[in-house]
């Protein structure tokens, strides 16, 4: 299992700086996180860098783009979405130049008036497309859960109809435990259809997010992807410098197997 956190804990800093922190900090990967529709000059901005820029910061500290967040919603209304699909096209030929696999889908509240299940069907026909065009270019959408699509069965639903392999799920343990399901559920439901996660910074007493749990859940179906760190109450506490570190630290210490826990065990030897 890898470990990454997203670049807007650093909002202000360029690439070079955000990939070099990451090594120092521990990390495996950094989420890049922008948005297509409304750009800004201000730090880290890959819809507005040369993506050879982007990568060759990246391998210069030994350190993976995990995902490309391009903050593209699926909102149930016709013409914004058809704009939306036109932004994550645009977000995938951007992961393609940076080497990256994995783009996040989000999904909005739906339209005015209509269901749950007429949400996920929707997303369901303007994903179709969308997981063709993301194939032939090498990447994997990963639809996170929020909003409509909150909790395991939905999203299994979704995915499940489509059956699309550059389709998967990004799930974030605060929107299933906000929609009251723990990890002990979500996990088993969704398995091999997690192939991205979200966490918050994990406190030491877990607060009321069971992150612990559900890195225990994603070892026990295998899981080898990114586990990536998202900003949230635990940073207002204490800065991205030090609150991301000891993330790092307690994390590993969490996914470290029993016998690589345990200090070896002293052999005595009974005086005759």
């Amino acid at each position: 299992m890898n470990l990454a956190f997203a670049s807007s804990f650093f909002p202000a800093s360029d690439f070079e700086t955000i990939a070099a922190r990451a090594k120092e900090f521990g990390f495996d990967g950094v989420e890049l996180a922008g948005t297509v529709r409304e750009p800004v000059s201000a730090g880290a901005n890959v819809f507005l860098t040369d993506p050879a820029k982007v990568s060759r910061a990246f391998e210069k500290a030994g350190v993976e783009i995990a995902c490309l967040d391009g903050s593209v919603f699926y909102t149930g209304v016709k013409q914004r979405d058809a704009e939306s699909a036109q932004e994550l096209k645009q977000t995938v030929s951007i992961a393609k130049s940076l080497h990256c696999r994995l783009v996040t889908v989000r999904v909005g509240q739906g339209a005015v008036g209509r269901s749950a299940m007429a949400t996920a069907v929707g997303l369901g026909d303007w994903l179709l497309p969308l997981g063709d065009w993301a194939a032939d270019h090498g990447a994997m959408l990963v639809v996170k859960n929020g909003s409509a699509i909150r909790t395991a069965r939905q999203m299994w639903s979704v995915l499940d109809r489509l059956r699309h392999p550059a389709i998967a799920c990004c799930w974030d343990v605060v929107a299933g435990t906000s929609a009251g399901e723990g990890p002990l559920v979500s996990v088993p439901v969704l398995n091999s259809k997690i192939q991205y996660a979200h966490i918050p910074p994990p406190a030491s007493d877990e607060a009321d997010i069971p992150v612990r749990k559900f890195l225990t859940r994603l070892q026990g179906i295998g899981y080898s992807g990114y586990v990536t760190i998202t900003p949230g109450p635990e940073v207002s506490r204490s800065s991205p410098e030090t609150a991301l570190p000891e993330a790092a630290t307690r994390l590993r210490s969490w996914l470290a197997s029993p016998a690589e826990r345990k200090p070896a065990h002293k052999k005595f030897v009974v005086a005759k």
